[in-house]
């Protein structure tokens, strides 16, 4: 039989190629895997998983590599499109990420390997894209064109187009339900939040029952919650509506902002929201009852960016005042100011130890959340698109409007 050799630096372990895996903890203890693991430095390690064929074997390294997920700040490789690019998504499960040049040709990488997936082209330069949103489990992406009026759906293995939508007025919120079978589009005078199938293309729902939004007024914010119950939408009405999706209506209304919703957010428990707006506040709310549990006013200006960490304790805010706490939802007390920057987005490392704040004025700042230190600041001629942790911290992914992508780990 022919065997793989893994060295862990004091003696030469074989493990069969193919092995038959029955019970993984007994061929875990069989084969030493732990004690190899822990042996094996993160590059090292790195190189071993993207080897590993079966996906047993390679969810066994993923949770027994979990104390190597320290960040050390070590390039992996750097992308540079020498074009523009416009919008940038990542899919944090799927290991893909996503971004579109400022000619609309769309590209689909492969995170670990640098490899394009999907080269989708635009063909008609008058067709932009000025919205993506990539599904959870990426699968599939959805692309919205400026001067066409359409939204298309694409699945992310082949490039074909699944679906395709008749949209015309201008998007504002775009995004996937957690199990990929609907999508939900905000924006447009008079038009509330819509529920479309990414299968057919067909409406699903107009949501706007038994109270919907203020007509004549703009949907401002979408977000689904992880355990896909619910939709959030916020509106330049004042309101942020629950909807429950198992009957199509909405469940209850959060009236309590004096000013429009900027942004929304639920918690990764899926049992609290956090609005955003214009007043200068944060409101914290009980997603079966909306009932407020606390309520943040440290901000100056109207709220731009929330994040909850993945605990479900703490929220990451920024304003347009430039200022980004950190701060415990149930007490609002601050654990942390951590900048004076405005923030485009927050990314929480999984074990909630780091977190990364990408700055408009093309400043990435990663934060350590024991301490409240920064440990790393880079200074980009052009903004940066986003920042994301992904793959359980093996990768940290950057890009820049300029044109480049950075993966580090």
């Amino acid at each position: 039989m022919k065997r793989n050799h893994i060295n862990n630096g004091t003696k030469l372990t074989l493990i069969p190629k193919k092995p038959v895996i029955k019970d993984l903890f007994s061929l875990i203890k069989k084969n030493s895997l732990y004690n190899i693991i822990e042996s094996l430095s993160k590059d090292t390690l790195m190189k071993v998983v993207n080897k590993v064929k079966n996906k047993r074997i390679f969810n066994a390294f993923i949770i027994l590599r979990k104390n190597k997920s320290k960040f050390e700040d070590k390039m992996v490789y750097k992308i540079n499109l020498k074009v523009n690019i416009v919008l940038f998504e990542v899919c944090k499960l799927a290991n893909i990420f996503c971004v579109v040049c400022e000619n609309s040709n769309l590209y689909i990488y492969n995170i670990s390997s640098s490899t394009i997936k999907i080269k989708i082209e635009n063909i008609k330069i008058d067709q932009l894209i000025y919205k993506i949103a990539l599904s959870d489990e990426g699968d599939y992406i959805a692309a919205a064109y400026k001067n066409k009026g359409d939204i298309i759906i694409y699945n992310t293995t082949n490039g074909k187009a699944r679906a395709k939508i008749s949209y015309e007025l201008e998007l504002t919120s775009l995004c996937f339900s957690k199990d990929s079978k609907m999508l939900a589009t905000g924006g447009g005078i008079y038009t509330p939040p819509i529920l479309w199938c990414t299968k057919s293309g067909k409406i699903i729902q107009n949501l706007n029952r038994p109270i919907g939004h203020v007509t004549k007024r703009e949907i401002t914010c979408l977000n689904f919650s992880n355990n896909g119950m619910y939709l959030i939408s916020g509106s330049d009405d004042n309101w942020a509506i629950i909807w429950d999706l198992t009957f199509l209506r909405s469940k209850v209304s959060l009236n309590l902002h004096t000013n429009n919703i900027s942004c929304v957010e639920f918690s990764k428990d899926s049992q609290k929201i956090a609005t955003g707006s214009w007043d200068t506040s944060i409101i914290i709310w009980n997603v079966h009852d909306g009932r407020p549990i606390s309520k943040f006013t440290e901000h100056k200006s109207y709220i731009t960016t929330l994040s909850f960490s993945n605990n479900s304790k703490y929220l990451a805010s920024n304003s347009l005042d430039k200022s980004t706490y950190l701060w415990d939802v149930t007490t609002t007390i601050i654990m942390f100011k951590l900048n004076n920057l405005r923030v485009i987005n927050f990314s929480f490392s999984s074990n909630d130890e780091l977190l990364s704040s990408t700055g408009q004025s093309g400043i990435l700042q990663l934060w350590s959340l024991d301490s409240g230190q920064k440990i790393i600041e880079e200074k980009h001629e052009k903004e940066y698109l986003g920042s994301y942790f992904c793959n359980n911290d093996w990768y940290y992914i950057s890009c820049s409007a300029y044109g480049e992508i950075v993966v580090k780990m």
